[in-house]
């Protein structure tokens, strides 16, 4: 894909993260932007559909990222504590209500 390069008005904060990430990642941002702005304007959904949608997506990101770090977080007391792994001596046992 051909890219070239255009100026566009995004808030400080944004324009702050995008010239503090490393050139790999405002790529990917480059990438992501291209992405959206292309599906905006080849859709016949409405700008308020695709704002929609991807507030969806962002919030479900969001959800996934604070589980891992929950889980990442926790680690450690599920491997170690005896009282969160007790009854793993009975995973892979058949159960039977």
């Amino acid at each position: 894909m051909e890219t070239e390069e255009i100026t566009i008005k995004v808030d400080s904060q944004v324009a702050q993260i995008y010239r503090s990430a490393p050139p790999d990642e405002q790529h990917r941002m480059d990438i992501l932007f291209s992405l959206w702005f292309r599906a905006a304007t080849t859709t016949t959904s409405t700008m308020e559909e695709i704002m929609d949608k991807m507030n969806d997506e962002t919030e479900t990101i969001s959800i996934e990222r604070q589980l891992a770090s929950a889980a990442e977080a926790l680690l450690e007391d599920y491997t170690n504590d005896e009282e969160l792994t007790c009854f793993t001596a009975l995973d892979g046992e058949s159960f039977h209500a």
